[in-house]
């Protein structure tokens, strides 16, 4: 006996065709409770931007000037970077500099009669002098003996 398997079922009164939105969802008020949710919200929003701007003038307000002193004590702001535009052309300039430097006379100190000279000169005087004779250093005085905390000086073994 298969009736009921066999015997169509028969539709319910509230089924609905494809397509259809069913009854019992209130689309309409859903919709309404969206748009209050969303207006509420951009109404606090708005508020509390004019709660802000409120406070922060008053805070501004209420801000003591600062002293003369202060503004005058302040750091000066450090200055950009400086970066070179041409860096390959700065060092070249800079080895063309030591280059002359190094291989030219110059006077050092007149008063004192003090020169520059080529290091290649500088050379050949080196080897046919020799080196110049190094002066004694001065005597360093001698280190105070130790002591002990009673003040008298440790026996040497």
């Amino acid at each position: 006996m298969r009736e009921h398997g066999t015997r169509r079922r028969e539709e319910s009164p509230d089924s609905h065709a494809p397509g259809q939105i069913d009854r019992e969802i209130d689309v309409r008020s859903i919709v309404i409770f969206l748009v209050a949710v969303a207006g509420a919200t951009l109404v606090s929003a708005v508020l509390m931007w004019f709660l802000f701007r409120g406070l922060l003038a008053r805070e501004v307000a209420r801000d003591p000037e600062p002293l003369a002193i202060v503004e005058r004590t302040q750091p000066t702001p450090a200055p950009g970077p400086r970066l070179q535009v041409t860096p390959e052309k700065d060092m070249a300039a800079l080895r063309a500099e030591e280059r002359a430097a190094l291989s030219g006379y110059a006077w050092v100190d007149r008063a004192a009669g003090r020169v520059r000279i080529p290091i290649e000169r500088a050379m050949a005087l080196i080897a046919e002098r020799g080196l110049p004779p190094v002066t004694a250093l001065p005597a360093t005085p001698a280190a105070p003996a130790a002591t002990t905390p009673s003040g008298v000086a440790p026996e040497k073994p």
